[in-house]
C-alpha cells in the first residue's frame, strides 16, 4: 500500500505538478499546451490507478490480518 502511495506522489512530482506550472495552474496557453494536457491527464490516471491499488492493497491486508 505504501509503495502504491508513493508512486502516485512520484507521478505527481513529475507530471502533473510541472504541467500546472509551465500552465500557471491552467491560465496561461503556452505554445505546447496540447502535449501538456495531455501529459496532465495520464498523470492523473496513473496516479488514481496507484491510489487505487494502495487502497486494495490496505484493504486485502485489513482482511487477512489474523486474530490470534
Amino acid at each position: 500500500a505504501l509503495a502504491g502511495l508513493i508512486a502516485a506522489q512520484v507521478v505527481f512530482w513529475l507530471f502533473t505538478f510541472p504541467a500546472n506550472r509551465a500552465t500557471a495552474n491552467w491560465t496561461v496557453q503556452p505554445a505546447n499546451w496540447e502535449e501538456l494536457r495531455r501529459s496532465w491527464e495520464y498523470s492523473h490516471l496513473g496516479g488514481a490507478a496507484f491510489q487505487v491499488f494502495a487502497f486494495a492493497m490496505l484493504v486485502i491486508a485489513v482482511l487477512r490480518r489474523r486474530v490470534d
